[in-house]
């Protein structure tokens, strides 16, 4: 069995959505709705991220919403995330240039026959979201070797809907679309694409899940090939992560029996940290996105790690 088997048919990985309860929905839009205002004069003084109109032209828009109301009900990690996962493997995702009021939710916002083409997010975290306003189609591909190494070698521009539907394979793939009050879920690295059928927003929330470690040893394992070939480009001295010696427990210093997960979560460091040092990013990982995300696992380690080392 390869490692991508077990990948393809864990549960969490085949994008059925969810319903949620008419009144959460009500709810959780109605906080949203009360809040736009406040969030329009906010956004006047901060940088947020705008996409790139694509196919038809359509701008589709992210930013973060602050406000406190927005930390409850099903905008609360806890609620979102934490119950249908066990909370001592996951760690959220929280950008470090949000002030601590935000939640962590990306709300996309996108006119109807926006169309964003095949691409994967940054490598270490799942993605769990869902459809706040319109409909939206969804189109997933399974990061298989396969699908990895026809994905490296197409150029970004090149790689539309209709190269995705030819080249990638149909195992795992698949087409649904979201209305207001589903949900879904996607694994980290998988190739995805999404067209807004109608006005459109959805909520996005990223996370780490230490189940995850394995499958992103080999992924990085499948594209270093790739990354060799590239030109070496460091990365900023301000994003390096800082190294495990420096940073590692007491308690797990110098430890002949490191629980099994602590120990993968500590190589899955240590890999990383070589791949910022040798400079090179791929068409899958970049290294800028890797050191962003790579504090998740220190954190998972100091937070959880420790318990399952006792």
């Amino acid at each position: 069995m390869s490692p991508y088997d077990e990948y393809e048919e864990e549960e969490l990985y085949d994008n059925t959505f969810r319903s949620m309860q008419i009144d959460t929905i009500k709810e959780g839009v109605s906080r949203l709705l009360d809040t736009l205002t406040t969030q329009m004069g906010f956004d006047q003084d901060h940088r947020h991220n705008a996409w790139e109109p694509q196919g038809l032209g359509i701008t589709i828009f992210q930013t973060y919403v602050n406000a406190q109301e927005l930390n409850s009900s099903i905008w609360n990690f806890n609620e979102a995330v934490g119950r249908q996962v066990d909370q001592t493997k996951v760690v959220q995702l929280m950008p470090a240039t949000l002030p601590h009021s935000h939640n962590g939710w990306q709300f996309f916002m996108s006119g109807p026959g926006a169309i964003t083409n095949p691409h994967i997010d940054p490598p270490l975290t799942r993605n769990i979201f869902w459809q706040v306003i319109g409909t939206k189609l969804w189109g997933t591909w399974s990061p298989t070797k396969e699908n990895l190494a026809k994905f490296e070698k197409t150029l970004p521009m090149e790689r539309t809907w209709e190269w995705a539907v030819r080249e990638l394979s149909k195992d795992g793939r698949r087409f649904f679309i979201m209305e207001p009050g589903t949900s879904s879920e996607l694994r980290h690295s998988a190739i995805h694409a999404c067209i807004s059928l109608t006005p459109s927003v959805h909520a996005a929330q990223d996370f780490f899940h230490v189940d995850d470690l394995g499958s992103i040893d080999d992924i990085w394992k499948t594209t270093e090939q790739a990354r060799k070939s590239k030109t070496k480009n460091p990365v900023p001295a301000k994003k390096l992560p800082e190294p495990v010696e420096n940073w590692i427990p007491e308690t797990l210093r110098g430890e002949q029996n490191m629980h099994g997960t602590v120990q993968q979560a500590i190589d899955l460091y240590k890999t990383a940290c070589q791949m910022v040092e040798e400079g090179k990013s791929d068409e899958v990982t970049s290294l800028s996105e890797l050191c962003d995300q790579l504090p998740l696992v220190r954190i998972w380690i100091e937070k959880y790690g420790l318990n399952l080392q006792a």
